[in-house]
């Protein structure tokens, strides 16, 4: 893992805990992943939005593969989109809830 990426993820230890080593090695995937990251945290309803997104679909491989922790957080950035103004993201918390 890169000096930057260890760094960052001192900073969020509680977002840290629930990346799985594959994520934490994966390069520039990374790197969008901290941009999306910050992104979100800093209110931005399309960063919550793309960032639930990247969490309901397990980075982006499928729905069927995402573990029900990504899905709780995933239904918990649709909300924060959807208290932002986000048009879509209730959609997306009907998929996960299904």
């Amino acid at each position: 893992m890169s000096k930057f990426l260890t760094f960052y993820y001192s900073l969020y230890p509680e977002w840290y805990k629930t990346r799985t080593q594959r994520d934490l090695n994966c390069g520039h995937a990374g790197l969008i992943i901290i941009w999306l990251h910050k992104s979100a945290l800093q209110g931005n309803l399309d960063g919550q939005f793309a960032f639930a997104v990247m969490l309901a679909t397990a980075y982006g491989e499928d729905l069927d593969k995402t573990s029900d922790q990504q899905r709780q957080e995933a239904i918990i950035w649709f909300t924060k989109a959807i208290n932002n103004g986000h048009l879509d993201a209730a959609e997306y918390i009907g998929i996960l809830t299904r």
